[in-house]
């Protein structure tokens, strides 16, 4: 073969280089093994660079700012509830007691000023709230004080006053003072304006009031309200337990609670028809049911099922109720479709089947007779 390369371009010094190749080099089979890390230095081709800060703190995804939007929201409404919590409890007023002639009550309707000036002078001052701790407290170096506008018997007065050294009827309805007459039990009888806080200082005898009611060691200032009529039983009235302001606390938290669920619950709206996965036809159920029963023998289920469908298509067709005494049923089916009533009994309510062919004939038997033929 003839060289057309001429020598001078071999010797010429002008000539160019021959510009480099920059296909990557073949690795050799041993580079190919996975375990061996390749050699990546006679790639002409610079390494790709990562920046470092931006794959470790890759951007919030969708879902976690939504979660860091309820966790706020949440937060939020609690203190909000909690600072709704603290005024209430801070700017409701402590109420008062405004018992008439409580123990307890500073206003001019109140005894508070009477009894302090005999717990003053060593009188033990007892305040029950019920008959039964009323009679109670009321012992034999005791003074019961009855105080108020409601009536007591005669059974009441005497229950209160077994054990009392001396009874004392402050500002008593008429009622109440004949029953202490009735039952002869010896007592003294005060005003309200003898005991108010509002007009004690405007008696002139305050000093025989404070001996009838300071006589004895310890006093029983016992005012009857209309809940004694049920006599020994304790105190029911649970809410009187707690301080004012609960059920200003509890309204607030019902409030804060729906308001909560209408934020956060789930709004529900239209339904939405969802298409089923598989639609199987009828025929295919009726197929695999039939080939079920035949796998485990059940011939009676079987048979059932065949009669029952028959006698709905029968007893339709006849203007009776399935449901119907099978008497009726067949009557009527005989009557409509015509045939033997012993022979339709047999077909719809006989025995079960013991073989196959027994159940292949009764099959046939019930669709002619639901045909029309019998």
């Amino acid at each position: 073969m003839t060289n057309l390369t001429s020598p001078d371009q071999h010797s010429n010094p002008f000539a160019s280089p021959p510009e480099p190749s920059r296909r990557r080099p073949r690795w050799s089979p041993r580079s190919r093994n996975p375990n061996r890390t390749p050699d990546l230095t006679h790639s002409s081709d610079p390494p790709p660079t990562s920046n470092p800060t931006r794959s470790q703190n890759p951007p919030p995804a969708p879902h976690q700012r939504s979660t860091k939007g309820s966790v706020l929201g949440t937060a939020l409404l609690a203190a909000l509830a909690l600072l709704a919590l603290i005024l209430i409890v801070v700017l409701t007023p402590a109420s008062r007691p405004s018992t008439h002639l409580g123990a307890d009550n500073p206003s001019p309707r109140g005894a508070m000023a009477l009894l302090n000036v005999l717990r003053n002078e060593g009188v033990k001052v007892v305040t029950p709230t019920n008959p039964v701790k009323a009679a109670s407290a009321a012992g034999p170096e005791a003074s019961l004080a009855i105080v108020g506008w409601i009536e007591l018997g005669v059974d009441e007065v005497r229950e209160l006053t077994a054990r009392a050294a001396h009874v004392v009827l402050v500002d008593g309805m008429e009622g109440t003072r004949e029953a202490l007459t009735s039952a002869k039990i010896p007592h003294d009888v005060l005003d309200d304006l003898q005991v108010m806080n509002g007009t004690i200082l405007e008696e002139d005898k305050i000093a025989p009031i404070l001996r009838t009611l300071g006589r004895d060691p310890t006093l029983v200032w016992y005012i009857p309200t209309e809940s004694d009529e049920a006599w020994g039983v304790e105190d029911a009235d649970l809410f009187a337990l707690f301080p004012p302001w609960v059920s200003s606390v509890i309204v607030m938290a019902c409030v804060t609670a729906i308001g909560a669920a209408l934020w956060r619950g789930r709004r529900f709206g239209k339904l939405v028809p969802e298409a089923l996965p598989v639609i199987v036809p009828a025929s295919e159920v009726t197929r695999g049911l039939g080939e079920l029963y035949h796998r485990n023998q059940a011939r009676g289920h079987a048979a059932a099922a065949l009669r029952a469908g028959a006698i709905s298509r029968l007893a339709a067709r006849a203007g009776i109720a399935p449901s119907a005494e099978p008497a009726t049923v067949v009557t009527r089916i005989a009557e409509t479709c015509g045939g033997d009533a012993a022979t339709i009994h047999h077909l719809l309510y006989g025995p079960a089947p013991r073989r196959d062919a027994d159940l292949v004939r009764l099959a046939q038997a019930l669709a002619a007779l639901t045909g029309g033929t019998t």
